[in-house]
C-alpha cells in the first residue's frame, strides 16, 4: 500500500503546510542561540567602549589639569605649600592671594567621583562657590604628597584614574591599574631676581 506522502506513481505529495514541528523547534533554537550572541557581542562592546572612554576622559583630564596647573604656578610671585602637601598658596603680581588644593569629600580615596584639585581664587575669604575644579578623578601617590616645594619650584604628583585599592567591580576604566600618573615639577615666571654683575 502507497504511503499518505507519496503519490500513486511514487512521486513525493507536496506538502499541505509550511514547517513541520522539528523544522520549527530547530529554527527557533538556532535564531535563540544567534540573539544570545549578538546580546552577549553587544553588552561586551559596550563595555569595552565605556571603559576606553574613560581612559580617554583620565587622560583629557591630566592634560588639561597640568596646562592649568602650569599656568596658574607659573603667573605667580611666590609659592608656598602647606604642612600637609595638600595646598599650595600662591601670591599673583597684584598681591592677591589665590590657592591650589586636592580635596576628597568623603575622606575616602579609593571614590574618585569626589576628588580633585581645585582653584580657589580667594582662599581667605568667606566667599564660596568661586572655586574651579581643575582636575577630577585625583587620588595621591602612595609615599608622596600631593604638593611639596624644592626651593622656588613646586613638585605635583598624582594619579588621575582608578586607584590601585578599587576592587575590579567598581572600576571605571577596566581591569587594572588604570590612569595617568602626573610627577611635574614648575617654577613661578615672576620670581625677583638679583643679577651679579660679571665684571
Amino acid at each position: 500500500m502507497p504511503s499518505s506522502m507519496t503519490c500513486p506513481d511514487g512521486r513525493r505529495r507536496p506538502r499541505r503546510h509550511a514547517f513541520t514541528l522539528v523544522e520549527v523547534m530547530v529554527a527557533s533554537s538556532l535564531g535563540l542561540a544567534l540573539v544570545a550572541f549578538v546580546s552577549g557581542f553587544l553588552v561586551y562592546a559596550g563595555g569595552w567602549i565605556k571603559r576606553n572612554q574613560m581612559q580617554g576622559l583620565f587622560t583629557l583630564r591630566a592634560r588639561y589639569g597640568t596646562q592649568t596647573l602650569f599656568r596658574t604656578v607659573q603667573n605667580a610671585r611666590s609659592v608656598s605649600v602647606s604642612a600637609d602637601g595638600l595646598m599650595v598658596y600662591l601670591l599673583t603680581a597684584d598681591d592677591s592671594l589665590n590657592a591650589i588644593y586636592y580635596r576628597d569629600a568623603d575622606a575616602t580615596p579609593e571614590t574618585i567621583t569626589d576628588n580633585g584639585i581645585w582653584y580657589d581664587p580667594n582662599p581667605d575669604e568667606e566667599v564660596t562657590g568661586d572655586e574651579e575644579l581643575i582636575i577630577p578623578y585625583v587620588t595621591p601617590l602612595a609615599g608622596f604628597p600631593v604638593f611639596a616645594a624644592q626651593g622656588p619650584n613646586l613638585l605635583a604628583r598624582f594619579h588621575v584614574g582608578d586607584p590601585a585599592a578599587v576592587s575590579a567591580a567598581d572600576r571605571l576604566s577596566g581591569k587594572g591599574y588604570q590612569g595617568i600618573q602626573v610627577r611635574t615639577c614648575v617654577q613661578p615666571r615672576n620670581i625677583g631676581r638679583t643679577w651679579a654683575s660679571a665684571l
